[in-house]
């Protein structure tokens, strides 16, 4: 009697009984793409093929006739197996190895008599567009498939970091014994393009009839047992992601079944990010409805055939495939999980949103990756969240508005210390995560955390002081008294570049007025936000209060549209580029939104004849070269008194041939790489047309040596109003020297250009630092000091710089709304 093993609703459907629903790895196993691994060896690694020839032949024979009269003495040839995840801050395991020793390649031409191994590495994918569906309970008539695999960029980073895991695992020790030379992938197959040409040339889509998935469905016998002719290859491997399941998700023990019983053969050793398996012998028999399916989409039903019973030689192998299977945990973490191996505590990696208090997936399932921008290596794959996700955010922020908004301000300001206090408590681990994804310099990112720890503290005490206030009425039976009301839902759209202290001065007062928020991160750095989420989580922030969606560059418009449309958010605030800040004024105008929007700045660094000259050194080091110069309050037109011009032109190239350019977690390193290659060609290309217009550059401008994200420390002199450099925000490390003779010269330059948000001036004079300060067209002006940001002060720019305050008391009435009641008949 045929019965099904897959999705129950599927298989009733089509009049097929089911005997056993596995639901597979935390609902992570579909249909796989998989790629060999092969390499030739020195010696036989099976006991069989060790065997001579002509006994081995004849011992084959027999085997196989006793399997065509008894279906019975086969077994897998798979040696050892694991799951594991390919970026850290996934939450099930999204790949799969299995140890194949005695294997051959698929055309038989390469690796003959079992002189071989090989690995089988396994994407598991959970959402794919894929499907393989039944037509019948006929299990020979031919289902409809449609591979959809290495269509989005998370399959393809996926399997290339199965690659080179897989390739490292073959060079483990315990395999020297044994192995020759590699055979394929070639050693010279290494770059990310060259392994997705490797993948798809060689990459194919096995569809099993005992395999468990929600992709499609099979038709197979009850109890997948290996005495029966629906056994399959596989099956073990679905015991495994079964039990796997159980460990990693700590759930109870399925209902036993029959087809679990092979557990008895299995041990499984657990490590942080890693399951590693081994499977001494497993019988079973393969009987597959198995295409080999090549490219990227394919429909063919045509070519599915029932294959009958293919008979794997059992492979009593003296490798010692347990070592081989811990050998592969550290490889894992060291290659693949860079950020987790760090940190003290790795649950601060999500590969998730936060939606009213649950860590959720997009809802198509899809992901995009994290890079180092340093070394461009992936650190993470998190959801790909879209407009669909964000009205889910936006519902769930706004059922918790009316609760959130009844409690009292002392309860929120003990909410607000307790984070305060957890974050400071991880601050080591936030400031890796936030230097790693954002190339900033660890004691950089330090300071940002500290910052940020700061900003929530002064707000957890302001909002207690917050009050309404009285009003004298005109009659004498009248009171009037205006009352403070949180604004409602808040969206905040945070930056890449100082991710911490953003949202500290965004999410701190909003949180303690006592709005609701939903929060989209920069793609570029959704890790840190996640993180603070996480802490949140830990003081029992109510459900719904602080919500996450997280979405790469390219969907980021799509979620803007969405929160500045939706009209139950009732505040967006938006740090940024001025070019989106346009955009978002436009946007949030059909709903009549407030806004708070800190955008681009232009900022003056002017150096008068009288200044100390080692001290504005100094802070023009520190306000121009913070986070490598990508900072919106860092200086950009370097303004320098002409009778001090070329002393100080000395200095500044002397000082900034100093500055060690490196690794943001490296000791000493003052310099990190930019966010991304658009970044290092807008710096190349403003430096490039300043040259062109007359600019003479002193030190650097040109890429560096260490990687394709860095740019050099650099110095023009000689620049003037016709160039680009002198009109844009560079955000880059490049240091512009231009000359002055008059107070009234230099503010009338100061001031020509549409952004305003910070100037800073070097003098002794005290009626110059008054006049100055006056005449200077920007929101905050730093005299003989580079720091323009405090924890209690107001930050905010005027002209094309932004709207509103962040900071200080005023950023706290940024999320308050003032109700005026009248009370009359006393």
């Amino acid at each position: 009697m045929l019965s099904g093993v897959g999705d129950a609703e599927h298989l009733r459907k089509i009049g097929v009984p089911v005997a056993h629903h596995l639901p597979a790895v935390g609902q992570n196993m579909e249909e796989h793409l998989g790629v060999y691994l092969h390499v030739a060896c020195k010696k036989p690694v099976t006991l069989y093929h060790a065997t001579p020839h002509f006994p081995r032949k004849m011992a084959w024979m027999g085997i196989q006739w006793l399997v065509s009269k008894t279906r019975m003495g086969t077994s897998s040839h798979i040696e050892a197996g694991g799951f594991f995840r390919s970026a850290s801050g996934k939450r099930h395991p999204d790949l799969k190895w299995q140890f194949l020793p005695g294997a051959s390649d698929e055309d038989r031409q390469l690796l003959r008599d079992g002189h071989a191994m090989m690995l089988h590495c396994t994407a598991l994918r959970a959402t794919s567009r894929g499907y393989i569906k039944l037509r019948s309970a006929n299990p020979r008539d031919s289902p409809v498939i449609q591979p959809n695999y290495l269509a989005t960029e998370s399959d393809r980073v996926d399997m290339r970091n199965g690659v080179r895991l897989t390739r490292e695992v073959l060079m483990q020790q315990a395999l020297d014994e044994y192995r020759g030379e590699a055979i394929s992938p070639i050693a010279g197959v290494q770059s990310d393009a060259e392994i997705d040409a490797w993948i798809r040339q060689n990459a194919s889509t096995d569809y099993h009839p005992s395999s468990t998935n929600r992709m499609g469905l099979r038709v197979v016998d009850a109890s997948i047992m290996p005495n029966n002719v629906s056994g399959n290859l596989n099956a073990p491997t679905i015991m495994l992601a079964e039990k796997a399941a159980d460990i990693i998700l700590g759930n109870p023990a399925p209902p036993k079944s029959n087809a679990l019983y092979l557990r008895s053969h299995v041990t499984l050793r657990l490590v942080p990010n890693f399951l590693a398996v081994t499977c001494p012998l497993v019988n079973c028999q393969r009987h597959s409805i198995a295409p080999r399916v090549k490219g990227e989409e394919t429909e063919d039903s045509s070519s599915v055939l029932v294959s009958g019973c293919s008979v794997k030689m059992a492979t009593f192998t003296n490798i010692p495939t347990a070592q081989l299977a811990q050998g592969l945990a550290p490889i894992g973490l060291r290659q693949y999980q860079p950020l987790l191996s760090k940190l003290q505590r790795p649950d601060l990696v999500s590969a998730q949103g936060f939606i009213d208090g649950k860590w959720v997936e997009a809802h198509d399932g899809d992901h995009f990756t994290v890079t180092d921008p340093a070394t461009e290596q992936e650190i993470a794959c998190v959801a790909s969240m879209g407009g669909k996700d964000t009205r889910v955010a936006i519902a769930a922020a706004a059922a918790a508005q009316h609760q959130w908004k009844k409690t009292t301000p002392p309860v929120r300001a003990k909410l607000l210390k307790d984070w305060a206090a957890v974050i400071s408590t991880n601050a080591e681990d936030l400031a890796i995560i936030g230097s790693l994804e954002c190339g900033k310099p660890l004691p950089e990112a330090k300071w940002e955390i500290e910052f940020a720890v700061g900003v929530i503290e002064f707000f957890s005490h302001e909002i207690v002081r917050s009050s309404g206030f009285l009003i004298s009425p005109t009659q004498s039976s009248q009171k009037i008294l205006v009352m403070k009301e949180p604004v409602g839902v808040c969206g905040i759209i945070s930056p890449w570049n100082f991710p911490y202290a953003i949202l500290g001065l965004s999410l701190g007062p909003a949180l303690a007025a006592g709005c609701t928020t939903v929060v989209k991160p920069a793609g570029e750095t959704p890790l840190s936000m996640l993180a603070l989420a996480k802490l949140a989580e830990d003081v029992n922030f109510p459900p719904g209060v602080i919500n996450v969606v997280t979405t790469p560059r390219e969907k980021s418009e799509v979620v803007g549209e969405v929160l500045t449309s939706s009209p139950d958010v009732k505040k967006i605030t938006f740090a940024g580029s001025t070019q989106v800040g346009r955009w978002m004024v436009r946007h949030s105008s059909e709903t009549v939104k407030r806004l708070s929007l800190e955008l681009g700045g232009n900022a003056p660094f002017i150096v008068f004849e009288d200044a100390d000259l080692e001290e504005a050194l100094d802070g023009l080091i520190r306000s121009k070269f913070s986070n490598t110069g990508q900072a919106c309050i860092a200086s950009n037109r370097i303004f320098i008194h002409s009778f001090i011009f070329a002393k100080f032109a000395k200095l500044v190239v002397k000082r900034v041939q100093t500055l060690k350019m490196g690794l943001p977690l490296e000791d000493g390193v003052v310099l990190g790489p930019l966010i991304g290659p658009s970044t290092v060609n807008k710096v190349a290309g403003l430096v490039e047309d300043a040259v062109k217009h007359g600019a003479k550059v002193l030190v650097g401008g040109k890429c560096s040596d260490l990687g394709k994200n860095f740019y050099e420390a650099t110095v023009l002199t000689n620049v003037d109003d016709s160039m680009r450099i002198w009109n844009e925000e560079i955000f880059g490390p490049v240091i512009q020297l231009s000359s002055f003779s008059s107070e009234e010269e230099v503010v009338r330059k100061a001031n020509d250009t549409t952004a305003g948000l910070a100037g800073y001036f070097y003098t002794q004079d005290v009626a110059r630092i008054f006049r100055v300060a006056s005449e200077l067209e920007c929101g905050m002006v730093g005299v003989n000091s580079e720091l323009v940001t405090h924890v209690g002060a107001p930050f905010g720019g005027v002209k094309e710089s932004g709207i509103g305050r962040e900071g200080s008391t005023e950023g706290l009435e940024e999320y308050l709304e003032s109700k005026m009641v009248c009370i009359g008949g006393l």
